[in-house]
């Protein structure tokens, strides 16, 4: 038997259906022509007929109806649903971490160059992250994470152009120094606790 067959098919249903199908229309249109239903009714009994006889029709198989297998589709695809969004979860953090790295790479790469270039890489690095950020759908607390070193660095350059001597320049930037070890001392403390 195929599986779109029920066994509850049978030719009777069908002759049934049509029956009631073809009766029905027929029935609509003597009504109609001995003037006993106006026009607009014409229209809506033989809809009302052509349901009849697909509700005559499709009767049987509405016996057999398995509700069972149904629940069990539905929880096998809750269950891809749920996956799918845990591997989304993780290709957002991993991309998140992968930026926070690039960003930390070109702040240092940039303090390391001229002044020029360390602007137009600095420049350049916020277009990256800006459409990282928009790429991941990244929320507004992800965003101050992923720039938490930016104004640590950018205190440390400012204070380094300061055109003073050297110790002057050195004790401008010491306390962003110290904010940028405390920083780096405290996310290494919270990666070993998790």
């Amino acid at each position: 038997m195929d599986e779109d067959e029920s066994p509850k098919d049978n030719p009777l249903t069908a002759y049934l259906a049509l029956i009631v199908g073809i009766g029905g229309i027929l029935i609509t249109i003597i009504l109609r022509a001995c003037a006993l239903i106006p026009d607009w009714s014409v229209i809506f009994l033989i809809a009302v007929f052509i349901l009849a006889a697909i509700a005559v029709r499709a009767f049987p198989r509405l016996e057999e109806i398995n509700l069972r297998q149904l629940s069990i589709r539905l929880r096998k695809v809750e269950e891809a649903e749920k996956r799918i969004y845990a591997r989304e979860k993780t290709v957002r953090e991993l991309t998140l971490t992968l930026a926070d790295l690039a960003v930390m790479e070109t702040l240092n790469f940039s303090r390391l160059s001229g002044s020029e270039f360390g602007d137009l890489m600095r420049q350049w690095r916020d277009k990256r992250v800006d459409k990282i950020l928009e790429l991941v759908e990244a929320t507004p607390s992800q965003k101050n994470h992923l720039r938490r070193y930016v104004p640590m660095y950018k205190g440390m350059d400012d204070a380094n152009a300061l055109p003073v001597p050297l110790p002057q320049r050195e004790a401008a930037a010491a306390p962003f120094v110290q904010q940028l070890l405390d920083q780096f001392r405290s996310e290494i403390s919270e990666s070993k606790s998790d």
